[in-house]
């Protein structure tokens, strides 16, 4: 038991000093030093938490550098200067020094475990490789070749394919390596191909830290106790190096080779089926590899207990305003705000300072969209006048028709420009009120098109198309959170303005009675920021901004009972999916794309104005409190969003079948 540990086998320290390395490291400086040989580690003990071993990353005053991943390092996070811990150690051997020409290779946290090495070793050739420039640490410190994965800070690649650049143009006699165990496996594996010395820091769980549990064991070895580092002639003996690892329930389980990327959610529940599993998922090279009881590991571990993974959510209509209206939100803003949202993927509007009524403007909004760091789609927008640009073009959502008064030129009510529309375009969308959308579904019938109604928010609109969808399967609804949530009684000033305006809570409720009789399809939020100036002016613009408290308020809404997860999920991800038929999305099943959301439907946070992402920095949920948060989206893969802070790992353009 942690409360019984021999206080004699521990030393107490106080916390001198707690540095930001970056977004989810800290350097953690203590009131003492340490006489320790670089490579050795210590045990970390917080009482009535756990204990766990850390690398030394300074000897006087001894430091160690953490990264944010699991519940001791959160409550790691939680202490401030002055607070006390114990420690014992140095344990374990380390690296040898030796008088050879060396190069050091650091993958991620494997940096702190190196630093004292770097520092013994004088001025060595260092090569640093992490996911992109935001986990990048020590850049200060050392003189390091730095690599990313997506090219985002220095070299564009592993850190493996650069050393293997470096030394084939400058000889080595020693490579020293600390990092993802499938990394070091590579450079062992180009090390006994050259002839070159090699010695490796190993990472195991580790119960005791001194021989007796037997959890860190790597073949015969035992982590704490023979190592953590190792030298060539004993990794060869180590039939596990590389290729089997122990996890923390002892399980004996594969590591994944060659140069995939990939990524363990743990114990989850998971939304499959229209039900929640315990499940594990294994990511790999941004498709979901393998959905199972058993726990993975890999080169990213997320513990996933007491949240929820759902398949990333999907919002079909948003207005990023690039091109024309940059200084509201463009689409790297606005894919950080999505991301923050829960949102792995969003479909942009036309209606551009510009509209987006050529195959010229929409090439152009393709290439503009590519800084985005979730993924995206596009509708087409039509003047009436545009019928001969339909043909060219390819791969978007729908074309959109707006019937009505919105932000934009783009408002077609000729009748015959309408049918002509129809008849050149199967898949349309359009933004129309009342009458309008009933003359939109006479024309979709007549043609046979694929219909989008976005934005109902009146009982009126339910009525009249309930009147005709009864039996017909190509009439799709949209609603938003807005007009589900806000009702005119809500407007307190300009900043609740939006197109179509919020209506009584009898329309309200009837948008609610719809979404449970099957007539609502889906959630879009309509996002169309405005600055503060422009909705304080005298003739302020139509729109809220909305990416980013969308999955809250729905969350809220399914721990209030007012909305089913199954529901939730149906209106935001599997629906969008079937609607606009978007290839190998919405689903947590082997072979599909990899865009996942982790929620906490027990976390409450309040609307701050000031932490949002959005470039216009305000909401109309400002001071409102919620319980449900997205925790991590995940989109191809890549985690985009963890820990409160964003990664710019780009996304990339859906597809449309």
């Amino acid at each position: 038991m942690m409360e019984i540990k021999e206080k004699s086998r521990y030393k107490k320290i106080k916390i001198k000093e707690i540095k930001d390395e970056n977004h989810k490291t800290k350097t953690f400086f203590f009131d003492c030093g340490i006489n320790i040989s670089p490579g050795q580690f210590i045990m970390l003990w917080l009482p009535d938490v756990d204990e766990k071993p850390f690398a030394v990353s300074y000897k006087k005053p001894m430091a160690v550098t953490v990264e944010l991943k699991g519940c001791f390092t959160k409550e790691l996070f939680n202490l401030k200067k002055g607070d006390e811990l114990f420690y014992r150690g140095p344990l374990g051997k380390g690296f040898t020094i030796y008088e050879k020409k060396a190069i050091v290779v650091a993958g991620g946290m494997g940096l702190a475990g190196l630093s004292t090495l770097i520092e013994s070793l004088g001025n060595p050739k260092v090569v640093f490789g992490c996911k992109c420039k935001n986990d990048l640490f020590f850049r200060e410190r050392f003189d390091m070749n730095l690599c990313t994965d997506d090219g985002s800070q220095g070299y564009k690649g592993f850190a493996t394919k650069k050393l293997r650049e470096i030394i084939e143009k400058e000889k080595y006699e020693m490579i020293y390596a600390c990092g993802p165990e499938i990394m070091m496996k590579q450079i062992f594996d180009i090390a006994e191909q050259l002839n070159i010395d090699f010695e490796a820091s190993l990472e195991r769980f580790m119960f005791c830290g001194v021989g007796i549990c037997g959890s860190c064991a790597c073949g015969k070895k035992l982590v704490c106790k023979d190592g953590p580092v190792f030298n060539s002639k004993q990794l060869r003996e180590m039939n596990d190096f590389g290729r089997y690892a122990k996890l923390k329930s002892g399980k004996r389980i594969e590591i994944n080779k060659c140069n995939s990327k990939t990524t363990a959610i743990n114990n989850g529940m998971v939304f499959i089926d229209g039900k929640l599993d315990k499940k594990n998922i294994l990511i790999q090279d941004g498709i979901i590899k393998e959905v199972s009881e058993n726990e993975f590991n890999a080169n990213k571990v997320i513990d996933a207990s007491e949240k929820i993974v759902l398949p990333g959510i999907i919002d079909s209509h948003v207005h990023m305003r690039e091109p024309g209206h940059e200084y509201k939100e463009d689409f790297f803003t606005g894919s950080c705000t999505a991301a923050a949202g829960g949102i792995t993927t969003f479909i942009d509007m036309p209606n551009n300072k510009k509209p987006i009524i050529s195959f010229e403007d929409l090439e152009r909004k393709r290439e503009l969209a590519k800084k985005s760091i979730v993924n995206y789609g596009f509708y087409f927008g039509t003047n009436g006048e545009n019928i001969d640009e339909f043909k060219k073009v390819k791969n978007v959502a729908a074309l959109k028709i707006y019937m009505d008064k919105t932000t934009g030129n783009l408002l077609v009510n000729d009748y015959n420009k309408l049918n002509n529309i129809f008849i050149n375009f199967e898949r349309i969308a359009i933004h129309g009120e009342h009458k309008n959308i009933e003359k939109a579904i006479k024309l979709a019938i007549k043609h046979n098109n694929h219909l989008q109604i976005c934005h109902v928010s009146s009982k009126k609109e339910i009525d009249i198309i309930r009147k005709y969808k009864q039996g017909k399967n190509n009439i799709y609804v949209e609603v938003t959170p807005h007009h589900l949530f806000l009702t005119k009684y809500d407007e307190k000033n300009s900043f609740f303005l939006m197109k179509p305006e919020l209506k009584t809570k009898q329309d309200q409720d009837a948008l609610w009675g719809a979404i449970d009789e099957g007539i609502i399809d889906r959630i879009g939020t309509d996002h169309a920021p405005h600055t503060k100036d422009e909705k304080n002016s005298d003739n302020p613009p139509y729109g809220i901004p909305g990416l980013e408290t969308m999955l809250p308020l729905l969350l809220d809404a399914v721990n209030k009972g007012k909305l089913s997860l199954s529901k939730l999920v149906k209106l935001t991800v599997e629906n969008p999916v079937k609607m606009f038929n978007i290839k190998n999305k919405g689903r947590i099943k082997q072979g599909f794309d990899a865009d996942l959301t982790i929620v906490d439907m027990n976390k409450e946070k309040t609307v701050k104005n000031e932490e949002l992402f959005t470039k216009c920095k305000w909401s109309a949920w400002n001071e409102k409190k919620f319980k449900g948060w997205p925790l991590v989206t995940i989109v191809n893969g890549n985690i985009v969003f963890e820990n409160q802070r964003v990664n710019d790992i780009k996304g990339r353009e859906i597809n449309f079948n």
